[in-house]
């Protein structure tokens, strides 16, 4: 039997018999029907109660998530006689999910292709996320980087304290750091960086890490020091006048 709520549900006449387990197979989606009737003949052959997150399809074509949960329904000497169960509309729920996994990918996209650095770390400072700029920048991959402190990687990082920063940004301030030297004695690669820290925070609020922005400044680095060394030479050079017949 049915009740008026999963009538409603699945979208029938409640003035129409409840259908028989096997013509539900027309209601839900191939893939969860196959779920359902494995979860049924297993709790009937063996007592065992099943939960399933199941996608049903309406008369009108459209579709409802729903959670079955179901099991044995024993008679007074505890003999199994059928099966019992209830079945909540959690469409809302999947669309949620959805949403925010097509969210996240998205975001890991944009992370993933953005033209700068982009290192996000959780409150003990240790990389969450450090996207392929970072990867081509250093040459230390991802995988070789993610769970670990930055000074495990970058010991001289201790010794220009660029943790400091980080900290006053887990205080809740954005801060640009002053530029910084880099150097990944593993890959040879160096060079300089600006860096730009800002709080991470969660839905509630609260702060979950640190977000990095890092730029590659290498080139207007090298462009300053030329700068200098030019004029240091024009504020040094020699008076001198000469004339040539």
């Amino acid at each position: 039997t049915w009740d008026e709520n999963l009538y409603r549900i699945a979208g029938r006449d409640p003035k129409l018999p409840a259908p028989a387990f096997e013509e539900q197979q027309r209601i839900f989606a191939p893939e969860s029907w196959e779920q359902l009737k494995a979860a049924v003949e297993n709790a009937r052959a063996t007592g065992t109660p099943y939960e399933l997150d199941l996608e049903m399809v309406r008369p009108d074509g459209s579709r409802r998530w729903v959670i079955c949960r179901g099991g044995p329904w024993p008679d007074t000497s505890s003999h199994l006689t059928g099966l019992r169960g209830t079945v909540q509309d959690i469409t809302e729920r999947k669309q949620a999910e959805k949403a925010w996994r097509e969210s996240e990918q998205f975001n890991r996209e944009v992370i993933a292709s953005a033209q700068e650095g982009v290192v996000v770390y959780d409150r003990e400072l240790r990389y969450q996320v450090w996207n392929r700029f970072m990867e081509e920048l250093t040459g230390v991959l991802a995988s070789e980087i993610l769970g670990k402190h930055a000074s495990e990687i970058f010991p001289h990082l201790r010794e220009l304290q660029v943790d400091l920063p980080m900290r006053r940004a887990l205080a809740g301030e954005v801060v640009r750091a002053p530029d910084t030297p880099f150097r990944v004695p593993s890959t040879g690669k160096s060079g300089w960086v600006s860096e730009v820290y800002s709080p991470r925070y969660g839905s509630s609020g609260e702060i979950l890490g640190v977000i990095g922005i890092i730029g590659e400044i290498t080139k207007r680095k090298q462009a300053e020091d030329e700068l200098r060394l030019m004029q240091f030479s024009l504020e040094h050079a020699s008076d001198a006048i000469y004339w040539m017949d």
